[in-house]
């Protein structure tokens, strides 16, 4: 049979047996020394599997075993999303709750000294890490939402010079210095998986990457660089630098899904959004709510009113943009069942 016969042959031989059974597991192998003959030849690339989108033998693997690859990715995708606004939920609660009992603080990092510290540290870190796992619609996103996830932590790492309360300074050097090191591996991971992309004759990075992997090395080396010759300093300003750089990329975030952040910034199509006006009055609010912290900077709650304007914009945005990636999903499965389209994978959350 030829390599490409014998690919679809094991692709589409029916699953006898149940799955995780010594019978799937051989017919797994079967269906394995097909694709291996079929990639000898040359012949491996040319095949498109239908029901995963992609040209792996990870996909014939898993539907041999009987999983659903891009039900369980979707369904993954949506769960981070749903944990962010979940994560943003507890440290509402928390400040909320500490308030009742203490008063007001004059910023949410100033939380970090109550009670609700340890929400704070968590949530903050928790979030790193889903701004940093999520995929942006497009790569423009990306660097934004993992600019964003990379400071995040440091907020809660570093925390904020209060009156009356002397931070830790070898807990924080402890924390930053850990983080580093985390990143810096995650980083050379990046590059190696890419640079073996790029060996494939893909394209990798693209321009929007390049300027991700630059940012991420700058924002390395900085920090390292800062706590080598200045600990002190690093201790005292740390912390304002990494909320600026977890604020901001949020507002890049919101331009970048209008339909003109996507085609003059993104490079891409027009998003074909329905809440194109709604990202653009979020994108407003952002800005009006940093105006008015300049004119009231005065105020000692100035800082704090700001930060809760900006999280409770973005939560906006994030439910808006989930709502968003559900339609455009239905619409593709309504494309993909009329044949319309050829099969694609999912984007979103259903």
């Amino acid at each position: 049979m030829a390599p490409d016969g014998a690919m679809r042959a094991a692709y589409h031989r029916p699953l006898r047996t149940r799955p995780g059974s010594w019978g799937t597991t051989r017919q797994l192998l079967q269906g394995g020394r097909a694709l291996h003959r079929a990639g000898r030849s040359g012949r491996f690339r040319s095949v498109r599997w239908p029901s995963t989108g992609g040209e792996s033998p990870y996909g014939v693997a898993m539907d041999v075993l009987g999983i659903d690859v891009d039900h369980s990715e979707q369904t993954t995708y949506c769960y981070v999303r749903l944990a962010l606004l979940a994560l943003l939920l507890a440290l509402t609660v928390s400040i909320a709750a500490e308030t009742v009992r203490s008063g007001w603080q004059t910023s949410i990092s100033g939380y970090y000294y109550t009670a609700a510290g340890p929400v704070f540290v968590g949530v903050l870190t928790s979030a790193g890490v889903c701004l940093i796992a999520l995929r942006g619609g497009t790569d423009a996103e990306d660097v934004c939402l993992n600019l964003s996830g990379i400071s995040a932590p440091m907020v809660a790492f570093v925390p904020t010079p209060e009156h009356g309360h002397s931070p830790h300074a070898h807990a924080i050097i402890n924390n930053a210095m850990t983080f580093w090191l985390v990143l810096a591996v995650g980083y050379v991971v990046v590059l190696v998986l890419g640079l073996r992309s790029r060996a494939r004759g893909r394209s990798w990075p693209s321009r929007w990457g390049v300027v991700g992997l630059v940012s991420v090395a700058a924002a390395w080396i900085v920090g390292v660089v800062w706590v080598l010759v200045d600990r002190s300093s690093f201790v005292a300003h740390a912390h304002a630098l990494a909320a600026l750089f977890t604020f901001a990329p949020f507002f890049g975030v919101v331009v970048l899904n209008t339909d003109w952040g996507a085609r003059v910034l993104a490079g891409q199509p027009a998003s074909r959004t329905a809440y194109d006006a709604a990202y653009w009055a979020i994108a407003a609010g952002m800005l009006l709510a940093v105006a008015v912290f300049a004119a009231l900077r005065s105020w000692d709650y100035a800082l704090l009113g700001v930060e809760i304007a900006e999280l409770a914009l973005f939560a906006a945005f994030w439910v808006l943009q989930s709502l968003d990636l559900v339609r455009l999903d239905r619409r593709r499965d309504r494309l993909d069942r009329t044949g319309l389209r050829p099969a694609s994978p999912p984007s979103g959350c259903r």
